[in-house]
């Protein structure tokens, strides 16, 4: 899980593949996002209304949260373990693979 840096949105992931949204301040659920094809490793968030996962799926995604879409990177040749945002525009991954 992450929390959306200066705000109280919380953004948790599940092994069912998706993303749940939560407002902390009213206690309640959101939404929830779809998209990666096996179980959610890791997710990360700052202050943007964005987020940023990857997955066994060997893929990492980028949610932007208000316009509903999301960027997809692929490459990678084993599953992803880790990610972590640098800042607003560029995020480092671990993977099996080393």
């Amino acid at each position: 899980m992450a929390f959306r840096v200066g705000h109280h949105t919380l953004y948790t992931t599940s092994f069912d593949r998706s993303i749940k949204i939560w407002n902390c301040d009213e206690m309640s659920y959101v939404d929830t996002l779809y998209g990666h094809q096996s179980n959610i490793h890791s997710m990360d968030a700052l202050v943007r209304e964005r987020c940023i996962t990857c997955s066994y799926d060997k893929t990492v995604r980028l949610w932007k949260i208000v316009e509903e879409s999301q960027l997809q990177f692929s490459g990678a040749k084993q599953s992803l373990e880790c990610v972590s945002l640098i800042n607003e525009e560029s995020f480092v991954t671990g993977a099996q693979d080393g």
